[in-house]
């Protein structure tokens, strides 16, 4: 039996002394699948650390709207706007009325607006947010 002078016998002598080190470093908590977790962990706290400071950051320089103000903004936003369009409305049907000496039949222009103001305020369950376009559920009817 050979040992110690052939190729073979280097390589096993080589992965020997290499497993051994192996076991020493996971013994003394350097390495192993629990230094990986902890690598992990670590690395999720750093990041959650730095998003941390980002938002205060912005909170500090007020580039952040708190959820309870930016829900009421948003909410006289869409009335302010529904009253518009329906101002809007108004004037164009009487200005076609005037021009084409016609009578449009108001409610079924109101229907038509009606179901527009209906499917934006029901936009979050219509939108189908893994896409850009809005998904062909959004045409609602009265």
């Amino acid at each position: 039996m050979r040992h110690g002078n052939h190729p073979q016998d280097r390589i096993l002598d080589q992965a020997r002394l290499d497993y051994i080190e192996q076991l020493r470093t996971i013994a003394a908590g350097r390495g192993g699948e629990d230094q990986h977790n902890l690598t992990q962990v670590r690395a999720r706290r750093e990041l959650a650390d730095a998003q941390l400071k980002e938002l205060e950051l912005s909170k500090q320089a007020g580039e952040l709207v708190p959820s309870t103000d930016a829900e009421a903004l948003m909410s006289g936003w869409a009335s302010s706007g529904r009253r518009e369009m329906e101002v809007a409305l108004d004037k164009a049907v009487d200005l076609i009325e005037r021009q084409h000496e016609i009578t449009v039949d108001r409610a079924d222009v109101d229907d038509i607006f009606e179901a527009a103001f209906s499917a934006i305020a029901d936009y979050p369950q219509f939108y189908d947010f893994t896409d850009t376009e809005v998904s062909s559920d959004s045409t609602a009817t009265s």
